[in-house]
């Protein structure tokens, strides 16, 4: 059925000429997604239009130029996402009858039967795989869909021309990948084709196809009059839905965020057309089509022409880069590996036909398209930023409504934290120590905070009134009986058992809130004096007057009985300090996660108002920067790690004064065959896994999914590319111990996995172990690996007696390229701390300068065992069984469903499970916040295929610049934890499971290790062969030797 997502009205005429003046100032300044105006201005004649393919990049920008001259419109395409629709509406309300749109695939024969309408003139078919890397992997998908795909369109054109005899055309997309290395340039249309890829071959036998139909249907003298194009594309650029990882928009979008540009080859030269002159063309094209199918005069019933659709100019890929980089201010490193021969080296067409038939040529340089292209991204940043500011910021904050006064009954029976007020600083309110019968209630510095249960219920004067007590001990936060005549001054608060509660005792506070700073007042009943906290830790507390504009306290509920969303959990400061701080020893009081948040929003999008306002043509003639290969060089080295917002395009909330760091954000989907684009199934129809799957509840699919998927799919974009390029893994020699190691070793054991009787798991001493097999001579390395026992046995000197002994004995030793492995090894801590401040004030600048140089290999750790120290409160939050009544079944809009829907949370261990058992039977684990995001939990959890769920952004994810953790991971923000079903019960369907829990099974071997006591036959096999952990640390570790570093050009840094 045809699915009207959005249905336009109106119409708008013209008069004007078909070509018209070159680019205004108004136009080169609009504020739209889509194409500009273009200079075709003629209304397309009558009849609808067919677009297959309008979802795609071109797809949208053409569909909104024939929107603007009121052309009704069907698209027929596997993704097309609504809010773009909604663009596409707000755009053109007066064409709200003209667009219908189907969901579905352009080889789906019955589509095809509803789409085309008796009122149909005309297909522009755009849909295919147009991926020369995709169809290099899949090329039986590739030729079904390019190929088989125009000629199912082509039959149900060719059908309804014979149904009523009529005149129709056809315009095909094709591409200047026909031509592969054309032996003259510029290639005419006449040009020999010989494609060097199968993406080239399938848009050749799309032409032929076509043509083919043409002359069958000329002989054919019922099939009424059909004409034909075929536009060959050059490499289009500038548009707004253009796939991230096409050449333009990855350069513009790391570019932007300043991360790492990788650039293949650099030297080839392509001719690259503007989306706007695209666009023309094919306007122009379509008009041309439509003048033989009005005309009288024409000769022939049926016709076939191609034409190029390019620039007519070349350049190197390496000036494009720079001028991108130039245009953006860039500070991203650029990395350069080998050119894929399967992309031609050198192309440059002839326009010269689709001059003289089509009035044709490109009117967009590329200076002006590429400064329209990083304008149009800056724009969409900032409108991007602006939406996100005002849905979630000011009064529109989500915690400004879950604060409000009628929400405090959330709070009752709640297992929370109590903070407090010193000197602006953030303390935590203490039970009783009972050390020589203390009874006081204090605050302390010290933390983690103290587990209270709170209980809230509303006075006759509907106020909110609360109770604090210990979590698991029967007594109350209050104040004995202070008689008739109650003043202010200092006052003794302590430990009031129920049991001992006498007339007069204060154990129910009045709670006065201040909703927007996320804060209480703790009022004395039937009076006007608040309790103020003591001036410092171990004081006293005071009673104060209720008037003063002081709200000393705050509640962070940890878990309640009320659905969720909870009065101030967003607000838990635990949350900014461990995702908001990197170095700073501060503490404040005042500290909030949402606030710090819409702060840099705000920040960012002054930093891209500047950015657009000063933007402009004259940004190419500055000078480059100078690059080193040295990292700790780079111009932003040192700057702290901006905050990332998958809601943004660049996802990057860049303030300016922090550097963009990678996301887990999964990209937003553009092609629809990308799933297909590494094994060999075809996408249409969609493939089976096993019989009867819906009839069969113990039927596992991910058997089948894993085997028709490529582990290349869980890749990075630029990580795939690396990594096909098929350079020669990095050469790495092991270094040699000092004497005095050497010695210890080999009095401890043999056997590095021997040196402790139990508990024994050592990443760093796996990795040696591979090397070792694999390593080459001193003068034939790349890098050097520096053999790391952590500290073992109270010995801290023996990282940096190994370092200085590999370096004074070998000649070819360079400090940056040494590899210094980090890990915990034999379950051993070398630091531990109960809270971040003291980490930071004891061990943040505790690092050697040479360490800096080296290269990092943390390759195991797990600091997360404890219920306290770092992440103790999610991990509290994560254990919170939902009350009320909770049935997954009353989640709204939920789209996780199962056959037999049998999903329950599991909290520990239950029934007949073993450990390892609840993960293999879980689909999704939470992984709560700790010093590393590298555990044992990880390990375990990929092995039993289940979904890891990191917490924070600051959880650490192994080799993050390799694995695209979004295809086998959930991130989550501690401040949804409150909610984590309905969250996960929504955002993924069935089908998204399966696909994660498949992706999953194929980068598990990355984060295995060998057993201890194996053979080095099998060290080799699954830490290589296997691509395991050293495979991807080798291929990480060389993608960070090929890349290039902007320096500063002045040294200034304080």
């Amino acid at each position: 059925m045809i699915i009207n997502l959005v249905l336009l009205s109106g119409r708008i005429g013209t008069t004007s000429p078909n070509v018209a003046t070159p680019p205004t100032a108004a136009r080169f300044e609009s504020d739209s997604l889509f194409a500009g105006s273009g200079r075709v201005t003629a209304a397309m004649p009558e009849g609808r239009i067919v677009v297959t393919g309008g979802g795609g990049n071109i797809g949208k920008n053409l569909v909104h130029r024939l929107l603007a001259g009121s052309t009704p419109i069907t698209i027929i395409d596997k993704i097309f996402y609504q809010e773009e629709l909604d663009e596409l509406h707000q755009e053109h309300p007066q064409a709200r009858n003209l667009l219908q749109v189907m969901l579905g695939d352009i080889r789906n024969v019955s589509a095809w039967d509803q789409v085309m309408t008796p009122d149909v003139a005309g297909v522009i078919h755009l849909g295919a795989v147009s991926r020369v890397m995709w169809c290099a992997e899949n090329q039986s998908d590739c030729f079904d869909v390019n190929v088989r795909g125009a000629e199912v369109a082509m039959e149900a054109l060719a059908k309804l021309n014979r149904l009523d005899q009529g005149q129709r055309w056809f315009l095909l997309a094709s591409s200047s990948e026909v031509y592969g290395n054309p032996k003259v340039l510029p290639a005419t249309e006449n040009s020999e084709t010989i494609p060097l890829n199968p993406y080239g071959e399938s848009k050749r036998r799309a032409e032929e196809s076509v043509e083919r139909w043409i002359a069958e249907l000329r002989k054919a003298k019922s099939a009424g009059s059909l004409y034909a194009v075929a536009l060959r594309l050059a490499t289009v650029y500038g548009g707004a839905f253009d796939p991230i990882d096409r050449l333009t928009p990855s350069v513009v979008t790391q570019a932007l965020a300043h991360q790492v540009i990788q650039v293949e080859g650099g030297e080839q030269q392509l001719d690259l057309i503007h989306i706007d002159d695209a666009v023309d063309a094919f306007l122009l094209a379509a008009q041309r089509l439509s003048q033989f199918r009005n005309s009288p005069s024409t000769n022939s019933a049926t016709s076939f022409d191609v034409f190029n659709v390019v620039s007519g100019n070349a350049v190197p890929v390496n000036d494009v880069v720079d001028k991108i980089l130039r245009y953006t201010r860039s500070k991203s490193p650029v990395r350069y590996i080998p050119r894929d021969d399967r992309f031609p080296a050198n192309f440059r067409g002839s326009t010269d036909k689709a001059w003289s038939k089509l009035g044709f040529r490109a009117s967009i340089s590329l200076d002006e398209g590429l400064f329209k292209l990083v304008k149009l991204h800056l724009k969409r940043t900032e409108r991007a930023l602006r939406k996100k500011i005002d849905a979630e910021c000011g009064e529109a904050s989500p915690t400004i409504k879950a604060n409000a006064l009628s929400e405090m009954y959330k709070l009752d029976n709640c297992h929370a934290h109590m903070h407090a007020h010193v000197q602006g600083e953030l303390a935590i309110l203490a039970v009783p120590e009972n050390a020589g019968n203390d009874t006081r209630w204090h605050v302390e510095s010290r933390f983690p905070p103290y587990n209270l249960r709170i209980f809230v219920k509303y006075g006759s004067d509907g106020k909110p009134v609360i109770a604090i007590k210990d979590l698991h001990q029967d007594f109350f936060f209050g104040i004995k009986n202070l008689g008739p005549q109650v003043t202010q001054g200092s006052v003794k608060v302590e430990q009031i058992w129920r049991e001992t509660i006498v007339e007069g005792d204060t154990v129910d506070w009045e709670m006065e809130v201040n909703a927007e700073k996320g804060t209480v007042k703790l009022i004395l009943p039937g009076t006007s004096l608040q309790l103020r906290p003591p001036i410092s830790a171990g004081g006293d507390f005071h009673l104060v007057s209720s008037d003063l504009e002081v709200w000393p306290f705050r509640v962070s509920p940890i878990c309640c009985e009320a659905p969720p969303p909870w009065p101030f959990f967003q607000e838990d400061p635990t949350i900014f300090q461990t995702e908001y701080q990197r170095k700073s020893l501060e503490n404040p009081f005042l500290a909030s996660a949402p606030k710090t948040l819409c702060s840099r929003l705000s920040r960012a999008r002054r930093e891209i108002q500047r950015d657009i306002a000063t933007l402009s043509l004259e940004m190419l003639h500055e000078p480059p920067r100078e690059a080193t290969l040295s990292p700790h060089l780079w111009a932003n080295a040192d700057l702290p790690s901006c905050s990332n917002s998958c809601d943004i395009p660049t996802v990057c909330i860049n303030t300016g004064d922090c550097q963009c760091v990678m996301s887990i954000c999964a990209a937003r989907q553009r092609l629809p065959f990308s799933s297909f684009a590494s094994s060999s199934a075809l996408s249409y129809p969609s493939p089976k896994l096993g019989p009867a799957v819906s009839d069969d509840p113990n039927f596992n699919p991910l058997p089948e999914m894993v085997q028709q998927s490529s582990w290349l799919d869980i890749l990075r974009p630029q990580a795939a590319r690396f990594v096909k390029a098929g350079m020669p893994l990095l050469k790495v020699h092991v270094g040699e111990l000092h004497p005095e190691d050497a010695r210890w070793r080999q009095e401890v054991g043999t056997s590095i996995s021997t040196l402790k009787d139990v508990g024994c798991f050592s990443a760093d001493t796996s990795m040696e172990a591979a090397l070792s097999l694999i390593g080459v001579a001193k003068e034939d390395a790349e890098y050097t690996f520096i053999p790391f026992y952590q500290r073992a046995y109270g010995d801290e000197e023996r990282m940096f007696r190994t370092y200085d002994y590999s370096r004074d004995t070998n000649p070819f030793f360079d400090p940056e390229r040494a590899i210094l492995p980090a890990t915990f090894d034999w379950g051993l801590c070398s630091t531990f701390e109960w809270n971040v401040w003291d980490f930071r004030r004891k061990r943040g600048s505790d690092i050697k300068q040479y360490v800096r140089l080296t290269t990092g290999w943390t390759v195991m750790a797990d600091l997360n065992r404890s219920i306290w120290g770092t992440g103790s409160v999610d991990r509290m939050k994560l254990v919170c069984s939902p009350g009320g009544g909770y049935k997954y079944s009353d989640v709204p809009n939920r789209r996780l469903i199962t056959n037999r829907d049998g999903l329950q949370t599991m909290w520990g261990i239950r029934g007949n499970y073993t450990y390892l058992d609840s993960f293999n039977d879980s689909i999704f684990c939470p992984l709560p916040t700790g010093v590393t995001g590298w555990s044992a939990r990880l390990v375990e959890a990929m092995y039993a295929g289940c979904i890891p769920v990191f917490i924070g952004a600051i959880a650490l994810r192994p080799f993050h610049d390799m694995i695209d953790w979004s295809k086998i991971s959930v991130l989550l923000s501690s401040g949804d934890l409150n909610r984590i079903e309905e969250v996960l019960l929504t955002r993924y369907s069935l089908e998204d499971v399966e696909k994660m829990q498949a992706n999953v099974l194929l980068a598990r071997d990355a984060v295995f290790y060998p057993a201890d006591n194996v053979t080095t036959a099998e060290i080799k096999e699954q830490m290589i062969d296997r691509r395991g952990p050293l495979w991807f640390a080798l291929q990480s570790t060389k993608m960070r030797m090929l890349t290039k570093w902007p320096m500063d050009d002045v040294y200034d840094r304080p």
